[in-house]
């Protein structure tokens, strides 16, 4: 690969990398943002029952400015939270457009290869013509090339190549970008390794808030299961559609909760006691 090639390579590697990075920035940004909404929002709780009470007391004693404020701080977080998740779709596009790009690159070095091949080729089966007496074409290393010929000819090889670089530009071409995919962390250490993979899926995801509530209200179900914490590790599976959470299709699978199970008689069998599946509204009982 001349030096010319080796850096534009470099440079196509750099803006996929870089697009990679977006999309783990702005999920990670996102959730920050929405941490910070659900501190907000318990701060707007205490104002508004404080303020309930120094109006019931005395009106004149009731300023309702913090709580003003703090309402309008919480419309900029949502605004913010709004940028992040266009911000990562466009990070998306991006590093599709860059795929497309070192793809078609990648076909165009090929083609470039296979014509300089040809080229110096041509020259070569003149040559051989002239000294045979009879004529030699290209078609020597076609699909009916003569037996003695062993191994496969480069021109042959570009020529696939080239194919199925075409095949697979094609079909990004035509892609769009997912809106639905599933999250599959065994052995997970923490709910943070689902919030990890999730951050590198090419497509759109749900809201970061909608996945911390899941998180929540399977941790919530975990300790009625159990008197105590639940040891790890736990097997979480995530799914979702049109960019909402698959209530359906989610669990989380605790192993501890099998053994549990056989404890009580009482208690569901020991798999369906140990797998996990909550509503976003509530968890499970």
């Amino acid at each position: 690969m001349s030096s010319d090639l080796q850096q534009a390579h470099r440079v196509e590697t750099d803006r996929i990398q870089s697009a990679a990075a977006a999309l783990v920035k702005w999920w990670q940004r996102e959730l920050e943002l929405v941490i910070q909404k659900n501190d907000l929002l318990t701060q707007i709780g205490r104002l508004q029952a404080s303020l309930g009470a120094a109006l019931a007391e005395n009106r004149n004693a009731a300023d309702p400015r913090p709580l003003v404020e703090t309402r309008g701080e919480l419309e900029l977080l949502d605004a913010a939270i709004l940028a992040c998740r266009s911000s990562r779709l466009e990070a998306v596009r991006a590093k599709f457009r860059a795929m497309d790009e070192s793809l078609e690159a990648q076909a165009h070095s090929k083609k470039k290869e296979l014509s300089d091949l040809e080229a110096s080729l041509g020259k070569h089966l003149k040559g051989l013509s002239d000294l045979q007496g009879v004529a030699y074409g290209m078609n020597l290393f076609g699909p009916h090339m003569p037996a003695s010929i062993i191994g496969t000819p480069r021109s042959r090889q570009l020529e696939s190549e080239i194919s199925r670089l075409g095949r697979q530009l094609k079909d990004a071409r035509e892609r769009e970008i997912p809106r639905s995919g599933a999250a599959d962390v065994r052995d997970a250490a923490t709910p943070e390794a689902l919030l990890e993979q999730l951050a590198i899926f090419d497509g759109e995801l749900p809201a970061a808030a909608e996945v911390l509530c899941w998180i929540e209200n399977c941790e919530l179900a975990i300790r009625k299961r159990t008197p105590h914490r639940c040891t790890l590790p736990r097997h979480i599976y995530l799914a979702w559609r049109s960019g909402s959470v698959n209530e359906e299709e989610s669990f989380v699978f605790v192993p501890e909760l099998v053994a549990i199970a056989r404890e009580n008689p009482q208690n569901p069998s020991g798999d369906s006691f140990a797998r996990i599946q909550v509503s976003m509204r509530a968890a499970a009982v």
